[in-house]
């Protein structure tokens, strides 16, 4: 069984997320988790600490109502989508989950493009 737990940016995202790995792991030693996470957020340190595979995305919230602002967001959001296929197709997890935070939107999006099973 392999696994995509995905969400971050708050201890909210990340500790929940860790919580279901290692229920995940305990009723299954021989599963396979890949945590991805924004390269901005708590996530990389408080993830790779707990011992779990650690990928970081960019992606980007709506900060701002400015033109530039909302279009830089949706090609960061859009390229974080494609980015997630890609990662789908080479890890070909059977589960994607999503615990929240603006990383899991385009993972959880990108696992139900990819036919994988999703979660939130």
């Amino acid at each position: 069984m392999r696994m995509i737990i995905t969400g971050g940016g708050t201890g909210g995202h990340i500790y929940p997320a860790l919580a279901v790995a290692e229920a995940f792991k305990k009723s299954n030693p021989t599963a396979e988790i890949l945590f991805v996470g924004s390269n901005r957020g708590l996530e990389k340190e408080i993830v790779e600490k707990s011992g779990l595979a650690f990928i970081g995305m960019e992606v980007k919230g709506f900060q701002k109502k400015t033109p530039g602002d909302i279009l830089e967001t949706t090609v960061k959001a859009a390229a974080a989508v494609f980015r997630a296929m890609v990662l789908i197709k080479r890890f070909k997890p059977d589960l994607v989950f999503g615990t929240g935070g603006y990383v899991s939107g385009p993972m959880v999006l990108a696992g139900t493009l990819s036919g994988k099973f999703t979660a939130i």
